[in-house]
């Protein structure tokens, strides 16, 4: 069972490979989101972190979740309810021992796809 430490550097680990491959300057924020399953983490650019200039930050990035269980993680999108949506589900589907994370991500994928049409649906009735 992973702590928040042993999960930020989980989420630091991943964050610092996107800076590298992207070649910016990212950082993960101080905010943490304890669940029941793990944690969310936050991660923005450099820039905006130490200055709060709303011209040098990230838009459409989501947080990061890692399952504290086994240090799983998963990119999630900015869209404030599919994150709830998907905190929910994922609760829901994996409260008992989950399956590899190679296994998740899959689901989880298709849960977005899901949740995309459902939204797609709903605008179109309208």
């Amino acid at each position: 069972m992973l702590d928040e430490a042993q999960a930020r550097a989980t989420v630091t680990a991943h964050v610092a490979d996107e800076a590298k491959a992207t070649g910016r300057d990212l950082v993960v924020l101080d905010r943490c989101d304890r669940l029941p399953l793990g944690f969310a983490f936050y991660y923005q650019t450099r820039a905006f972190a130490e200055t709060g200039d709303r011209n040098k930050m990230l838009i459409g990035n989501g947080p990061l979740f890692v399952d504290a269980r086994d240090g799983a993680l998963f990119p999630l999108g900015s869209n404030l309810a599919f994150v709830q949506h998907f905190y929910a589900a994922y609760e829901r589907a994996f409260s008992a021992a989950p399956p590899p994370a190679a296994e998740r991500a899959g689901l989880v994928k298709a849960e977005f796809g899901r949740f995309r049409e459902a939204i797609r649906a709903r605008r179109r009735v309208r």
